[in-house]
């Protein structure tokens, strides 16, 4: 069990920072920060402003106001001023349900938000009903901690590990637990050495992953996945060999191979470098859209508008264009029967 004090140092950065800084705006400490109070301390604390919100001027901030005051009473709690700061889509998600402000958030808390935030936290972590997102708070709490009151906590750790686990293509943890394992070149390459020498320490997960019973076996695995022969074994090779020895299907192994970075993701980047590559295969299920169609899909499938697509989102785009085919050749059938 974790410490109940932990801190978890990838969001809490971030937590301190702007934690201090609206301990800092709310000097009366009553928990909201008013309009007449904002106004007086834009000008004070203009480049912290900067820092935690849009707006270059003063005038921009200051009228940043009321864009987060989001139920117009006007005054800002903290999860309105957690809303509004510039900060990524789930972080922005977790502290705005730890309405106490203290870094994590209680079974209570996670309850008491979960009418406000159920479109989000749906879209997270998945269920159709309340009672479904409700008990994501289990399936959240890897670790059980528990503070200070006895109650159960989400850690920020465990809030991006749920969100991980749930967005990404299930085989790729095991894939990538592996690749993490392998010392890489320069050139983020395998050798055939690194690969022989790696056999006996990771033997299960290799198994697992490739097959094989005996270590020579394994380790003779290298030529298989080597598919260019050039003695060195790069993520997608490696990607390549798996989803053929599991027999994966097409559509998850071309998100894999896109997936260059080998981060669980396709950004823009990858999407547009790669889609000369991989045009025809995602033409099997994007069907009749050119190269040009493909490219400008991206925004279309980035539905969260983070800059890179998610298995989820992948999936979803592509059962939406089934969809829509089936709509448009039901539409012309019945044209026909006129």
């Amino acid at each position: 069990m974790a410490d109940a004090n932990e801190k978890q140092p990838e969001i809490m950065t971030d937590y301190t920072g702007l934690k201090a800084f609206w301990d800092k705006l709310n000097k009366n400490e009553d928990g909201v920060i008013d309009g007449r109070e904002w106004g007086t301390v834009v000008n004070k604390y203009v480049d912290e402003f900067k820092e935690v919100f849009p707006g270059e001027t003063l005038k921009e901030i200051g009228t940043y106001f009321n864009k987060a005051d989001l139920d117009g009473d006007d005054t800002i709690s903290w999860s309105e001023f957690v809303a509004a700061s510039d900060l990524g889509g789930l972080k922005k998600l977790y502290l705005s349900l730890d309405a106490n402000g203290d870094g994590k958030v209680s079974s209570k808390e996670f309850g008491t938000k979960l009418t406000e935030k159920f479109s989000e936290l749906k879209a997270v972590f998945g269920g159709m009903t309340k009672a479904e997102v409700g008990k994501k708070f289990n399936f959240i709490n890897s670790q059980k901690n528990v503070d200070g009151d006895g109650e159960q906590y989400l850690s920020w750790k465990e809030f991006h590990a749920a969100w991980f686990k749930t967005t990404v293509v299930p085989e790729f943890v095991d894939l990538r637990k592996l690749w993490d394992a392998l010392e890489k070149n320069a050139e983020n390459m395998v050798s055939s050495k690194t690969w022989g020498s790696a056999v006996t320490e990771n033997q299960d997960l290799m198994k697992k992953l490739f097959g094989g019973s005996t270590l020579k076996e394994i380790g003779e695995y290298f030529r298989v996945v080597d598919a260019d022969d050039n003695k060195m074994l790069s993520w997608t090779e490696i990607v390549r060999a798996y989803t053929k020895a599991a027999e994966v299907n097409d559509l998850k192994a071309i998100f894999m191979e896109m997936d260059s970075d080998v981060s669980g993701y396709v950004d823009s980047n990858e999407w547009g470098r790669q889609l000369n590559e991989f045009k025809d295969r995602l033409g099997n299920f994007f069907m009749g859209k050119s190269l040009g169609e493909l490219g400008k899909m991206f925004n279309q499938i980035d539905s969260n508008h983070d800059d890179k697509l998610s298995w989820d989102e992948i999936k979803t785009a592509v059962r939406a264009d089934q969809d829509a085919r089936e709509e448009a050749e039901e539409l012309a059938k019945d044209d026909l029967n006129k």
